[in-house]
């Protein structure tokens, strides 16, 4: 017979390619949903990267405006000068100032003569090292100077490190009055006071829109803050400008507002509207496929679960010692079996039907004494909704006295009803094999308790459990013994003159290893009194642990009994062998077995020579008898 899951097994594998036209389908919907976010993607990204080029190449081209506005306006001065032939100190100042300061950027402007000496200096406060100084002192410096002189045209510096501190560079404009050369006027620019004015004068650059970085012929004088934290480095752009021979480069790094701003959720919606539109046609088509097969499941499901169901009656029907069956607790407190297996014959001695009729032909087997027992559980299960599991004696149809354990668990029908589904199982040969556990425990718990010996049981060098003659032999409580070591109630060191313990310990470690230990042993009393005893160690497995039984014999008496003895026969010894007279035995057959010292000298014979001899046929004899 096939098992429910070998039926079902084929259903499920229908199933999952049931599965696979969908996916199929919605992998390629994804697919293509993703190609779109892709291309969405890169095609934003291009926006957003001609955007910070288009802000780069405003700002290089803002810069070249600039420095072109602020060097057309110092050749006015240039002209004012050449053309009212000079002008002085007080006239430079007053129109330099007013153009300060309208003007940011500049660190001064100044009056070189025609010695390359710097003579007036506006504004004067914070430039007090720049007056008076050498301007041909130093190559960058003396280089533009020469070369605006002799072009008689503004030159610029690279550049410089300022006089004042802080980089900078310089712009030259040579003084020509009727031919004759009177100097320049000299523009110093401080670069990062500059560019700020000139970055910041960008009216639609918001605050964290873009972050700047300049280069002056190539090296770096400006850097905005967060230049280095950058967000998206392949967004960044930068563009070039000319300022006279020197180039400026103005390097864009957009922020992230400007991103933000400027990025929008196409890519995002067209992702999200790809995977639902992808999930949607599988979904579809899933069902599509899935209401074709789903007649075929039912009635594969159908037939499973009839032989399934069979298969338990089945299972149920030849349990051995036992029966399956189900109660059914109606709303008015009504109890009544729908099921009973054929079980219920051979252990009951009653039919299915029987049962199924009145339920009484089974509760009324549960003996007096215990059918008080087995209503309680019913009631605990019923309110508790626990499983009901009771142990009960009945006498079924048969007149047999039988132990059986019923145990069902209980389930709430859909109309209010509760059904238990339980099981019925004879332990009659449990329970007499239990019983005659109990009496041969309290047959050897008897005989360890009554012993003439003291008995002790032991886990490794630790009493756990003694007789009570234990208790009188060592004349101590149960709990002055229980978990001492047996040399702690043992002298010192045992009559071989080993320690007690060391002794102990080998004889323990003898026994659990190679076999029974039989030896004497000097214990002692609780109150210190000592005695010899006779020990035997035997190794016992008791519930998987392995324990060790002592059996303590106090032989004190028969010690004092052998010793009384020994000395008995060392006097009579010793009597014997100083005797003045013979004295001569003989076994019942005749053997010589003693002769002492003094028939040894008298009749000239040594006692290896005459014992063990016939006694009428040795010399003895011979000189006896004649």
């Amino acid at each position: 017979m096939p098992e429910k899951k070998d039926i079902l097994l084929p259903l499920k594998s229908r199933g999952m390619s049931g599965w696979l036209m969908p996916l199929m389908t919605g992998a390629v919907c994804l697919m293509l949903s993703g190609i779109l976010c892709l291309n969405l993607v890169q095609y934003e990204q291009e926006n957003l990267k001609d955007k910070v080029q288009s802000e780069a190449d405003f700002l290089a081209e803002h810069t070249s405006a600039d420095i072109r506005n602020r060097i057309s306006t110092l050749q006015r001065m240039v002209k004012r000068w050449e053309s009212l032939g000079g002008t002085s100190e007080e006239e430079f100042i007053s129109y330099a100032n007013a153009y300060l300061a309208d003007t940011p950027g500049y660190q001064a402007l100044e009056w070189v003569d025609k010695d390359l000496l710097v003579r007036w200096v506006v504004p004067l406060k914070g430039n007090e090292q720049a007056k008076n100084l050498n301007l041909s002192s130093e190559g960058k410096r003396k280089f533009a100077l020469l070369k605006a002189r002799d072009t008689k045209s503004p030159a610029v510096t690279s550049p410089v490190e300022l006089v004042q501190g802080g980089n900078g560079f310089l712009v030259y404009l040579p003084l020509y009055v009727n031919g004759e050369f009177q100097g320049f006027i000299l523009a110093v620019f401080r670069i990062k006071e500059w560019l700020d004015y000139v970055f910041n004068a960008r009216d639609n650059l918001g605050l964290g829109d873009f972050r700047i970085c300049a280069f002056y012929d190539d090296a770096p004088v400006f850097m905005q803050e967060g230049w280095d934290d950058k967000q998206n480095p392949a967004l960044d752009a930068m563009s070039h400008t000319g300022m006279m021979e020197h180039r400026i480069s103005i390097n864009v790094q957009p922020g992230i507002s400007f991103i933000r701003q400027n990025r929008t959720l196409l890519p995002e919606m067209a992702a999200v509207s790809g995977i639902i539109l992808s999930c949607l046609v599988t979904f579809v088509m899933f069902l599509f496929r899935k209401a074709r097969m789903e007649a075929r499941m039912a009635n594969a499901a159908k037939s499973a679960l009839h032989e399934s169901e069979q298969s338990l009656r089945r299972l149920g029907d030849n349990l051995p010692n036992g029966m399956v069956y189900q109660v059914v607790r109606e709303m008015d407190g009504r109890q009544h079996f729908i099921y009973v297996s054929a079980g219920v014959e051979r252990l009951n001695g009653v039919t299915p039907e029987a049962v199924l009729n009145d339920p009484e032909v089974l509760y009324g087997q549960i003996i007096e004494e215990d059918r008080e027992k087995v209503v309680e559980a019913e009631k605990a299960s019923n309110q508790s909704f626990t499983v009901f599991n009771v142990e009960a004696r009945i006498r079924n149809a048969r007149g047999e006295l039988r132990w059986v354990q019923l145990c069902s668990a209980p389930r709430r029908l859909p109309d209010g009803r509760i059904l238990w589904d339980g099981i019925q199982m004879d332990i009659t040969g449990q329970k007499n094999m239990e019983q005659a556990l109990r009496e041969s425990e309290l047959k050897h718990r008897m005989l360890f308790e009554t012993a003439n010996d003291a008995i002790m049981l032991m886990r490794s060098d630790r009493f756990i459990d003694c007789n009570a003659r234990a208790l009188t032999v060592f004349g101590c409580t149960r709990e002055q013994i229980i978990g001492v070591p047996p040399y702690e109630y043992s002298v010192p060191k045992q009559p071989d003159g080993r320690s007690s313990s060391e002794k102990a310990l080998e004889k323990i470690t003898l026994a659990l290893t190679t076999g029974p230990q039989f030896f004497e042993w000097e214990h002692c009393r609780k109150d210190g009194t000592s005695f010899m005893a006779e020990v035997s160690l035997n190794r016992l497995e008791l519930g998987g642990e392995i324990l060790l039984q002592a059996i303590v014999r106090d032989i004190s008496a028969r010690k004092e009994t052998e010793r009384a003895l020994h000395e008995n026969e060392r006097k009579y010894r010793e009597l014997v062998e100083h005797a003045n007279s013979i004295i001569l035995r003989w076994t019942h057959d005749g053997r010589i077995s003693f002769l002492n010292e003094f028939g040894q000298r008298f009749f000239g014979y040594t006692a290896e020579e005459i014992i063990g001899r016939h006694v009428h046929h040795s010399p003895i004899g011979r000189q006896w008898w004649t």
